[in-house]
């Protein structure tokens, strides 16, 4: 059960990072637009 668990929160963790990444990249292209 724990194992399951401790899964599932390391997936949001990875989603959460390429969403962050995501996020980044596009900040970064904002200010290189400008």
């Amino acid at each position: 059960m724990y194992q399951l668990k401790k899964k599932k929160i390391e997936k949001l963790e990875k989603s959460y990072d390429f969403s962050s990444f995501e996020f980044q990249m596009k900040v970064l292209s904002q200010v290189l637009l400008q």
